[in-house]
C-alpha cells in the first residue's frame, strides 16, 4: 500500500519543492508531508525515506530546497523512477 501511493507523494512534494522559496504555505505542507512520510518509512520499513523525510521536516528555510531535493531523489529511488 505504502509503494502504491508513493508516486502521488512524489508528485505532491515535488509541486511543492518547486515554490518553497517564494512560499511559505508551501515549505510548511512541504514540512508536514516530509514528516508524514518519515513515519511510513518507519512503519513501512523504508529507513532511507525515514531519514530523509524527518531532515525536510526539520530543515531551516535556507536549507529546505535542498532537503527536499534529496528527499525527492530518495523516494526517486525507491519508486524505482532514476529521474531528477
Amino acid at each position: 500500500m505504502f509503494l502504491e501511493a508513493l508516486p502521488e507523494q512524489i508528485r505532491h512534494v515535488r509541486a511543492l519543492a518547486s515554490r518553497v522559496d517564494a512560499n511559505l504555505e508551501a515549505a510548511t505542507e512541504l514540512r508536514r508531508i516530509a514528516h508524514k512520510l518519515g513515519g511510513s518509512g518507519t512503519t513501512f520499513g523504508f529507513p532511507e525515506i525515514s531519514r530523509e523525510g524527518y531532515l525536510c521536516s526539520r530543515a531551516p528555510d535556507s536549507d529546505l530546497p535542498a532537503r527536499a531535493d534529496a528527499l525527492l531523489r530518495t523516494l526517486d529511488a525507491v519508486a524505482g523512477d532514476p529521474s531528477p
